[in-house]
């Protein structure tokens, strides 16, 4: 008897002293992956985050928080800002990916911290860092591989890729495309590469135009893109910012377009900016521009007050008056929700979505009730209200809430 209830003590602090080693563990472990995050220029060195969570995992191998967090560590430690992308291993993806993986199978509805993307998301975003390398460097074969890879193993879901065709669907032919952020950007490159779809749309992810070789590569795949190949492929990061308006003619009009952009900061302008603005005067609307509803402002350097509404984007107008087009409420009037029956509840950027597209939707049901196309706007509302009702995804915006709620009526009609 004596022995057994040794036994049994002996095991309860040991089971007590691995649990508070795990808990420790995976701290250090979460608080080194956050504080290296935070200082790329300082050293981009996750070994340390890594030591911790590997210990942590071999003590307890069915949480799924710790494999999460595990994978991030792998994942940047290949490339933590996208600046060295040619660069990545396959074996540091495969890495990066089973953690994640491993996460996503013991918890599919994931509870734990998230350092940017839910799992799902962050698969997507893994491959199609290793897919971009490949298109990056010519390799065509391979970056579709990465791709497919990516979507077997649980990322680019069936809502985002429907949700992205529908932007894709509402962009003229030989549009420019601007988009911010890891997963509107891989999943339209997807879209692109793997299903050919709208290859015509230029696609450019401002947010790694500071990058040169991306600005490198999209140069390549679109020549007239910027003014030359010079300005794509000049490394300088920064110069001393100038007051400027330009002056942009219309194309096959004769008149002209000024525009004055705001920039970050009131000293230099960035790379990023600097490349911006080439495109956008180099262009002189030749091609028409467009980006998300939810696109950063500030992203758009003052053209974000010259726009013209459709469906679920903004097109860069040379006028501040949001005149209407035929396009949009010929758009509006068709626009289908069905895509919405795709939403994988326990991916939170599909609820994202779910939440972006209707703030969008609103937008553009208000706009339409505005120019007076209330057969249009009321349509548009009604499927609205059955697709997205608040009840099944509450409302994160109390100007979306109220908006609907005033205009119940029109369920009526």
């Amino acid at each position: 008897m004596r022995t057994l209830l040794l036994t049994i003590i002996t095991t309860l602090l040991l089971t007590t002293g691995n649990a508070q080693t795990f808990s420790e563990l995976l701290e250090k472990g979460k608080n080194s992956l956050k504080n290296t995050r935070n200082r790329y220029g300082n050293g981009t060195d996750f070994d340390t985050a890594i030591n911790y969570l590997e210990q942590a995992v071999k003590l307890n191998p069915g949480d799924p928080e710790v494999h999460y967090f595990l994978g991030n560590a792998y994942d940047y430690s290949g490339d933590p800002d996208a600046s060295k992308i040619t660069e990545i291993k396959v074996s540091t993806i495969m890495l990066a990916s089973r953690e994640i993986e491993t996460a996503i199978k013991l918890s599919p509805k994931y509870t734990g911290e998230i350092v940017t993307l839910d799992p799902y998301t962050k698969i997507t975003a893994i491959w199609g860092t290793l897919a971009m390398s490949y298109l990056a460097r010519g390799i065509h074969d391979s970056a579709r591989w990465a791709f497919t890879e990516g979507k077997k193993r649980g990322g680019y879901s069936e809502l985002s890729l429907a949700y992205r065709r529908a932007i894709f669907d509402n962009c003229a032919k030989d549009a420019i495309l601007f988009l911010s952020g890891d997963e509107p950007c891989m999943t339209s490159w997807y879209l692109q590469e793997v299903e050919h779809y709208r290859t015509d749309i230029c696609l450019v992810n401002t947010d790694m135009l500071q990058l040169p070789w991306y600005s490198d590569y999209i140069s390549k795949g679109y020549p007239t893109l910027f003014s030359s190949r010079l300005v794509a492929t000049d490394t300088t990061p920064y110069r001393t910012a100038t007051d400027t308006t330009f002056k942009i003619t219309i194309r096959n009009t004769g008149k002209i377009f000024k525009w004055t952009p705001t920039r970050q900061r009131p000293d230099y302008i960035l790379r990023s900016e600097e490349l911006f603005e080439n495109i956008v005067n180099h262009n002189g609307f030749k091609r028409r521009m467009y980006y998300e509803k939810n696109y950063p402002n500030e992203l758009m350097m003052g053209l974000h007050d010259y726009k013209r509404n459709d469906v679920l984007l903004y097109e860069v107008s040379t006028s501040k008056n949001d005149t209407p087009t035929k396009e949009f409420v010929a758009s509006a009037a068709t626009f289908s929700l069905d895509m919405v029956s795709k939403v994988n509840g326990n991916i939170d950027y599909d609820l994202s979505n779910i939440i972006c597209m209707r703030y969008s939707l609103i937008n553009d049901i208000w706009w339409l009730e505005q120019q007076k196309h209330m057969k249009q706007a009321k349509e548009l509302y009604r499927k609205l209200a059955k697709a997205i009702p608040g009840g099944k995804y509450p409302y994160d915006d109390k100007y979306c809430a109220d908006y609907m709620a005033s205009h119940n009526d029109w369920l009526k009609d």
